[in-house]
């Protein structure tokens, strides 16, 4: 990169120009980048599109990085950088600004047609998915007629010796029934068992986020999917379709959830945040296939909890076999060994369900993505993939930083600030390594998802320029942003501490950033 940079006399500030024809769409409220050269401390300026670009003083001839920034959030990364808003910009009304936005759509995209590979996977899947509880309820009725066989032509043991003999034998009779009923009763109960779900999120109002709902409500005109009724905002680095109402919404149709994670939306373009929710509508497009994956996800997380978890009934089997008198204890004992052998039965079912059901949860990915790469091209299919890799790993920095901060007696009150300030601050060799893991991970029999290069190989075959590339901050999208980002702090905080945190327990994140900034050891390897 190449600057060519002149004075202004009258601020003392240099400037700088790029000397390429690349066009440059500034934001809603557009700002440059004053920052110091750190040998000679000479003063720039920059349009904050080169962010992080390399460029060479004017007075001493060093090279210099132009620090990072995140102006929707008020970071700016570097020696004396701070960012400086264009006073000369025009401010938009909320109607022009609404309208810029929603004019960015060129067009709806071509409809995505569903592959002959898809609808086989679709019958197959079914099929198998359908089988699965058949064949775990049949083998209860399989140890059920053992038992009630034992119970009806065995009982003559009893009777057929005296003494202590018929002690024993009345023991040997009633074990198999103990031992069955007990091992009946645990298959059962995973069939009703039911997981908590206290994870929170919060329910965004058209009121509340008018901008937000005219933007998706375009965006799944143009993709061609149903609108969802409800948006739901969390903590998650992801977005997620699903049903309403559970299986009252996948019967009847129509009744979809948005969820949204507020700290993607700090960290991507609306270009990026735009091809994230077309991916999600693609999914909303999918009917049947939607539907079975919904069963399908439901069956194969019934089966890992039950396979896994362990509750308070456990913990009597448990004890029961180990602190009674052993003429008793051995049968609880042996009835462990039945719960064991019904759980490793459950065990080959989830793992036949993720492994058959991994084929048609693939194909539904490359299907939305499909509609990703046509809404934001498939070029920038691949940076948005890349963006969110990034953003995962800062979560995961953020999440440590937020816990030492928690130790020192503090609750920040921005996790998505804190997060972008960690995708800024990234060393390169860290993601030097993180791109080259992604890059040569090859997709395996039970992935839900295909891997990074399929994907990408996948969605350049489009060969798609995209109908929305408006390049500004995707949280401009909302109108309660920096209130939303502690809102959704605050419940992930709920969720982590099982407690609720009030406002004025949570204190500001920049404390914590500046305390980051002040380390002269990264602490992120």
């Amino acid at each position: 990169m190449y600057f060519d940079w002149h004075s202004a006399p009258e601020s003392g500030i240099v400037y700088a120009d790029v000397d390429d024809d690349s066009s440059y769409l500034c934001g809603v409220f557009p700002v440059t980048i004053a920052f110091k050269c750190p040998l000679c401390n000479a003063p720039y300026s920059v349009k904050d599109e080169f962010s992080g670009r390399q460029a060479n003083c004017k007075k001493c001839g060093g090279a210099m990085q132009v620090p990072k920034v995140a102006p929707h959030l008020g970071l700016a990364v570097g020696p004396g950088a701070v960012y400086v808003p264009n006073q000369n910009a025009p401010q938009l009304s909320f109607v022009d600004r609404r309208d810029r936005i929603l004019n960015g759509f060129e067009s709806n995209i071509d409809p995505v047609k569903t592959v002959s590979a898809y609808k086989l996977k679709i019958l197959l899947v079914t099929a198998v998915m359908a089988a699965l509880p058949v064949i775990y309820i049949g083998f209860i009725g399989l140890v059920g007629l053992a038992v009630l066989y034992h119970l009806t032509h065995h009982g003559g043991m009893v009777g057929a010796v005296r003494g202590r003999a018929a002690i024993f034998a009345l023991m040997l009779y009633l074990a198999p029934i103990l031992i069955g009923g007990i091992t009946i009763i645990f298959m059962f109960k995973p069939l009703f068992a039911r997981g908590a779900n206290d994870r929170r999120s919060r329910a965004l109002t058209r009121d509340g986020e008018p901008l937000l709902f005219a933007f998706v409500d375009r965006l799944a005109e143009a993709v061609g999917a149903p609108a969802p009724t409800r948006i739901e905002v969390d903590s998650d680095v992801n977005a997620s379709a699903s049903f309403r109402r559970g299986w009252l919404s996948m019967l009847l149709g129509g009744d979809l959830t948005l969820t949204v994670g507020v700290p993607l939306v700090a960290g991507l373009t609306m270009r990026e945040f735009a091809g994230v929710l077309a991916h999600e509508f693609g999914h909303f497009s999918q009917g049947a296939g939607m539907r079975l994956s919904y069963i399908i996800r439901v069956i194969n997380h019934w089966l890992t909890r039950v396979v896994y978890e362990r509750d308070t009934w456990d913990v009597w089997l448990e004890e029961s076999s180990s602190n009674l008198d052993i003429r008793v204890s051995w049968m609880f004992g042996l009835a462990q060994i039945g719960v064991m052998i019904s759980r490793a039965l459950l065990w080959v079912l989830m793992m036949v369900g993720h492994a058959v059901s991994g084929m048609l949860l693939r194909e539904m990915e490359f299907d939305a993505d499909r509609h990703e790469a046509r809404l934001a091209g498939s070029e920038n299919f691949a940076e948005t993939s890349t963006r969110i890799i990034e953003l995962s790993v800062a979560n995961e920095k953020s999440m440590h930083d937020l816990y030492e901060y928690f130790q020192a007696g503090q609750l920040g009150d921005n996790m998505p600030k804190l997060l972008v300030y960690n995708t800024l601050t990234m060393p390169e060799s860290l993601m030097k390594k993180v791109r080259e893991k992604v890059t040569t991970t090859e997709t395996e029999m039970f992935d839900t998802h295909p891997c990074f290069k399929d994907r990408v190989e996948n969605a350049m075959k489009e060969q798609a320029p995209g109908v929305f590339r408006l390049e500004l901050p995707a949280s401009e999208l909302f109108v309660h942003f920096e209130a939303l980002c502690r809102n959704v702090t605050s419940d992930m905080y709920r969720d982590l501490l099982r407690a609720h945190v009030m406002p004025d327990q949570m204190r500001p994140i920049d404390g914590l950033i500046t305390a980051l900034q002040k380390q002269s050891t990264p602490t992120w390897e």
